[in-house]
């Protein structure tokens, strides 16, 4: 059977793992999958919040942007857009992992207007020179806040948390986003779009 070129072969629906490519191992002919090629090259798996997720309650709520992670070194990071319809109430967010870990390390910011010490005000609408403030933790949670805003600078307008860390998977689990009210009073909503990703380390 003659070779047919690349170029007048059929396109795939998609890239699936079990899919092959051609290899020079040494000099020798061989096949690699996409899977191998992903493992060599490290891996990355997204989430996007599709729908509003609205609380007011101060009890950690699970919102659906779930990052699957496998047995490796992932460095992660989710970009949370928020509001709240009362500017004196904020909202707080922390991460959980249902599988084991050998390391975690997590920090969460957001921008203030002021320059002096923080006052946990978030502050979307600032030119100027402010500050990110935020927190940190070593261990996942379910409960624990990372970070949280009392107060927002204009009411049901878009605010951004970055969170941001790095896990050693030893069994896989879900990395998990919770969301909170900051104190009781108003409704917050995490907003469709709210991303996650997290990039495994090439092997």
């Amino acid at each position: 059977m003659a070779d047919t070129k690349i170029s007048a072969l059929a396109a795939v629906a998609a890239v699936a793992g079990a899919n092959e490519f051609a290899v020079n191992e040494a000099g020798t002919s061989k096949k690699a999958s996409a899977t191998q090629i992903q493992d060599f090259l490290g891996k990355a798996v997204f989430a996007k919040l599709a729908a509003d997720n609205t609380i007011a309650s101060t009890t950690n709520e699970l919102l659906a942007v779930n990052l699957a992670l496998s047995v490796g070194t992932w460095i992660f990071q989710y970009c949370v857009i928020w509001q709240s319809d009362t500017a004196g109430t904020g909202m707080s967010f922390g991460v959980n992992f249902t599988g084991t870990q050998t390391a975690f390390v997590v920090e969460g910011t957001q921008f203030e207007a002021t320059t002096a010490a923080s006052s946990g005000a978030a502050d979307q609408l600032h030119a100027t020179f402010g500050l990110r403030s935020g927190g940190a933790a070593r261990a996942p949670s379910t409960t624990a806040k990372i970070v949280g805003a009392i107060s927002v600078d204009t009411i049901n307008a878009n605010m951004l948390t970055i969170i941001r860390g790095v896990i050693v998977v030893t069994v896989a689990g879900a990395l998990e986003l919770y969301q909170a009210s900051e104190v009781v009073g108003g409704v917050q909503v995490t907003k469709a779009g709210t991303s996650g990703i997290a990039w495994r380390t090439a092997t």
